[in-house]
């Protein structure tokens, strides 16, 4: 398994990028998602012409063998946000792969701040020691995957 994990110091199990899930809120007689809420599906007959062509091209870059360096393949499936309509593929470690124009990148979500985008965007909240220490872990690992 190769990806990166984030954890605390005082906590060994990886934070999850919550980004990437479905949050709903109780309501009488059933579940509702709550406005504002980042809906996630992975059933494909929710997705339109255009999400089903964007499904078509991820799969066809992973089957080109481009998946990013650092996208742990170990339960991936396809996803779309229904309300950005971004089709994207995820993984039991809850990393994000989208294609970044033509080419397949892992999407990265901070987990201080909530700052999200492909590596080149990743660049925030300068004065924040948390955010910057995200950063620089990712950059890192990106740096001894590319040297690998």
């Amino acid at each position: 398994m190769h990806g990166i994990t984030h954890t605390d110091q005082a906590d060994t199990q990886p934070r999850p990028n919550l980004n990437n899930r479905l949050l709903v809120s109780p309501v009488s007689g059933g579940i509702k998602p709550r406005k504002g809420d980042i809906m996630t599906t992975t059933d494909l007959s929710e997705f339109g012409n255009r999400e089903r062509v964007m499904a078509e091209k991820l799969l066809h870059e992973w089957n080109k063998g481009n998946l990013p360096l650092d996208f742990n393949d170990d339960e991936v499936t396809l996803m779309m946000n229904q309300n950005s309509g971004n089709v994207f593929l995820t993984n039991s470690d809850f990393q994000v792969a989208m294609l970044n124009g033509d080419t397949l990148e892992s999407f990265y979500s901070c987990p201080e701040c909530g700052h999200a985008g492909f590596e080149s965007e990743m660049a925030h909240n300068e004065d924040n020691e948390e955010c910057q220490g995200y950063l620089e872990e990712c950059q890192g690992y990106l740096l001894e995957l590319h040297t690998n």
